[in-house]
């Protein structure tokens, strides 16, 4: 796997190379998808560094495990048939695997200055998850955790590795793609939920402010 390749063929030799070999493919539907390799070839591309390989593979693991613990069933009840509780914990297993190699490459790497900087943003996701699931937030801060949830990896990087034109000219594409245009994006279903139908206007404002940026 290169990070010169396609998106196409990077998602495809990631999962063939990297999933156990007793997981079936299907478990990786959704995850890891085209636009998130594009946008994190559009980083790589940028970014002057020895290791930029060993990174760019270190965040498709952390991505793997952060989307695939998005597909998870939030909650265990009895209703639950024993089939997909073992799904669910299959799920859990393989986010585990996929997040420990991220750590396990930019440690072996001595990369430890970036991995130490990503730390913080991969906390930052999980809180904003967090807030969505159990805090009562106002439409404008809902937004603000829908998004960092989506992007906050991308944003930890372009600012560790100080990208110039990151913020002009690949982050307004990347909110609306990744954030807005996602198939089978939970967190904006789920908040459409806990929310009022004006919600769904604040949705539409915020992604026609990054499209016009």
């Amino acid at each position: 796997m290169k990070a010169t390749q396609t998106p196409e063929e990077i998602r495809e030799s990631f999962i063939n190379t990297r999933k156990h070999n007793y997981i079936q493919y299907a478990l990786y539907e959704g995850i890891v998808t085209h636009p998130q390799i594009h946008f994190l070839k559009e980083l790589y591309d940028r970014i002057n560094h020895p290791n930029k390989e060993v990174v760019f593979e270190a965040l498709l693991h952390m991505q793997a495990s952060l989307d695939i613990h998005d597909e998870v069933d939030l909650s265990f009840e009895e209703s639950l048939t024993n089939e997909r509780l073992k799904v669910n914990q299959l799920k859990v297993l393989v986010g585990d695997y996929h997040s420990s190699m991220f750590y396990r490459l930019l440690a072996r790497s001595n990369e430890l200055s970036v991995m130490y900087h990503l730390i913080d943003s991969i906390k930052s996701v999980n809180q904003s998850k967090m807030s969505i699931l159990h805090s009562s937030l106002s439409d404008e801060d809902a937004i603000d955790a829908l998004e960092n949830i989506h992007i906050g990896l991308f944003n930890s990087l372009a600012e560790f590795f100080q990208i110039d034109s990151y913020k002009s000219k690949i982050k307004p594409q990347m909110v609306v793609q990744l954030t807005y245009e996602r198939p089978r994006n939970f967190w904006i279903e789920l908040l459409k939920e806990q929310n009022s139908v004006q919600f769904q206007e604040r949705l539409n404002q915020r992604k026609a402010l990054w499209q016009n940026n």
